[in-house]
């Protein structure tokens, strides 16, 4: 968990890719995280640095409801509000954490994530673009899921 993580920053969404294709708000459940920004510092078990503008820290539940196995890439997750290449996840952040770029998933599993991005300081974070993957629909479909390629807006207001 992140430190003094205030409840007023939790969202709710999980992002399954099911509906209509070109839907951007297809299908959202309810999971939990949370979004901070204005971090001044990253710290991990062998290093720590300062960001170039500000870190901002998500913290994401990422359920796989089918019983196949799924990945979990990081880079896929986009901040929105913030211009390319900076609404990624910064790599760097990332490895000072021990955080995996991408997760195998099992089937019916859960996994809790973090999520570090190095954003220019004061950028006007308006949520996060969650991406899944595009794999088939379930066990034994040749039925591809509905995949929004920029993702789906999860809109949130980050704690400063």
């Amino acid at each position: 968990m992140l430190q003094n993580e205030p409840p007023a920053a939790r969202l709710v969404a999980q992002v399954r890719g099911r509906g209509r294709p070109g839907d951007r708000t297809a299908t959202t459940s309810a999971r939990s995280g949370s979004l901070r920004c204005g971090i001044l510092g990253v710290t991990g078990t062998h290093s720590e640095a300062p960001p170039e503008g500000e870190f901002c820290a998500l913290r994401l539940r990422v359920a796989n409801p089918d019983p196949a196995f799924h990945t979990f890439v990081a880079a896929r997750q986009r901040l929105a509000g913030v211009e390319p290449p900076r609404d990624a996840p910064s790599g760097f952040a990332m490895a000072v954490r021990r955080q995996h770029d991408q997760v195998e998933l099992g089937g019916q599993n859960v996994l809790e994530v973090e999520l570090w991005y190095d954003v220019p300081k004061g950028a006007p974070v308006s949520g996060v673009r969650l991406s899944g993957d595009s794999d088939p629909e379930g066990f034994q479909s040749d039925q591809t899921v509905a995949h929004a390629p920029d993702g789906v807006l999860v809109p949130l207001t980050p704690a400063r």
